[in-house]
């Protein structure tokens, strides 16, 4: 019983394995692909990485904690002090809030007399802001703004890169089909020659033709053995290469059947290449560059804020808790103005220099990338006329192929035909299927680079 249960469950995962094989399509390859390929997924953690970096740059703005302690042990004064401090950083004019609880004992000299506070201790709040250098930029801000730029240019690279995984993955499926479909022809023409060469050998026996037609046919026989071991040798290959992009335990079927139903994603038309053109401003190496200028544009604004004056204000308001030191009584406000003006700018103005360089060679740079963008839809877009024009001529060459070597085959079976004849045009119907298949194929191969040259293979990932 066991044994059974044990047979139905093996045949069962055969079964399951069987089916999974034959469902092979481009929409399951690519889902495979994006859910396990080491390249993949390497390209997934460096952008988790770099996201790492945002969360960083925004922790510069998180509340801080400050204690402060003082104590003489020893000299006339016995002055004690304890303060906690919590402040916030804020983006808007470099802003700091702040609340500040102190409480000190004892005595102070009289020029540490702020020191002093009631019994009951100190509340403060504070209040800090730019006026001019770093009002409206400063390294914090900065950073924040160029760690997004970073994230954004890491998801266009990861888009790019895991683009080219699934293009080659495609690829290894298209040449594994192609070879596939050759293979198929091949042998149909080997059982056929095998099938030919009892009859003539019958022939011969009877004396309806020469011995010498059964040496000719053996010959050719010998000669579409070889080739067809030479087709199993691309199809190995073939398949092999295909086996790296899908997972370590998936099957790729031996099958003969549904060789040209592979649910195919990405047919073309000529409006394609319209939108194409229309697209190019999403596309990713174009968010690339266009971060990457911001982030020079950043470079540039903190090189200017260095040159700039230095003009802070700070107001405070505390009032002391408890009994004590009647002076103390009372709510106290401050306001404070520093002003600071620096001298010497030539660090900042290379900076500056430096950073106006390095966006206009990005300026420079993007329309390359745009001009060479559209150069290749162009591109493809001619070689796609010419591939649908190619595999249609080549399909009608077929159709001309088979039906002289149909008229041949049927003269030969009168006793009319040639059997070298005969031969020749088995050997031409196949050379023309051969070119239609190799034709399909590459127009295949030509939509399949447009839409990765366009990086659209698959979706952006930026969760």
């Amino acid at each position: 019983m066991r044994l059974g249960l044990f047979g139905i469950l093996v045949w069962g995962f055969l079964q399951s394995s069987l089916v999974m094989a034959e469902a092979l399509t481009i929409p399951v390859l690519v889902d495979a692909i994006a859910s396990q390929h080491p390249s993949y997924l390497s390209e997934m953690r460096r952008s988790e990485a770099t996201k790492a970096e945002v969360d960083e740059a925004v922790a510069a703005f998180d509340m801080r904690v400050s204690q402060m302690s003082s104590f003489r042990t020893s000299g006339y004064y016995d002055g004690a002090i304890a303060q906690q401090q919590v402040s916030k950083p804020l983006a808007l004019l470099n802003a700091e809030i702040s609340a500040t609880y102190r409480i000190s004992s004892g005595d102070f000299p009289v020029y540490e007399s702020e020191f002093d506070t009631l019994n009951g201790g100190e509340l403060g709040l504070g209040l800090k802001l730019s006026l001019l250098q770093n009002r409206d930029l400063d390294k914090r801000r900065a950073e924040l703004a160029d760690s997004e730029s970073r994230l954004d240019i890491r998801y266009a690279v990861q888009q790019i890169q895991n683009n080219a995984v699934v293009r080659q993955g495609i690829q290894s499926f298209l040449r594994w089909k192609r070879a596939q479909r050759i293979r198929q022809v091949t042998a149909d023409l080997l059982r056929l020659t095998e099938s030919r060469l009892k009859g003539v050998e019958e022939r011969v026996a009877s004396g309806d033709l020469a011995a010498i037609s059964v040496s000719e046919l053996q010959t050719t026989l010998l000669q579409r053995k070889i080739l067809l071991t030479e087709v199993e040798r691309s199809v190995a290959t073939a398949r092999e290469q295909l086996a790296f992009y899908l997972p370590p335990d998936y099957r790729l079927p031996n099958s003969k059947h549904n060789l040209n139903d592979f649910d195919w994603p990405y047919a073309l038309s000529e409006a394609s290449f319209d939108q194409a053109t229309l697209d190019l401003d999403s596309h990713p190496a174009l968010i690339a560059l266009e971060n990457e200028i911001e982030v020079a544009m950043n470079a540039l604004r903190l090189a200017e804020n260095q040159m700039l004056p230095e003009l802070d204000l700070t107001m405070k308001v505390s009032r002391d808790l408890g009994a004590g030191d009647p002076r103390l009584i009372g709510t106290d406000s401050a306001v404070l103005l520093n002003f600071e003006v620096p001298v010497g700018r030539r660090a900042a103005r290379a900076k500056s220099q430096g950073a106006q360089a390095r966006i206009h060679s990005l300026d420079l740079e993007k329309d390359a990338v745009r001009l060479g963008l559209t150069r290749d839809i162009e591109i493809r877009r001619q070689a796609w006329r010419f591939g649908q024009q190619l595999l249609e001529a080549n399909s009608r060459a077929e159709e001309v192929a088979s039906h002289l070597l149909e008229q041949e085959a049927k003269r030969f079976e009168e006793g009319v035909g040639d059997q070298f004849i005969l031969i020749s045009r088995e050997a031409a119907a196949l050379e023309a299927r051969v070119n239609t298949i190799e034709a399909e194929f590459a127009l295949l191969n030509e939509e399949l680079l447009l839409v990765a040259a366009m990086a659209k293979l698959v979706p952006q990932d930026s969760d």
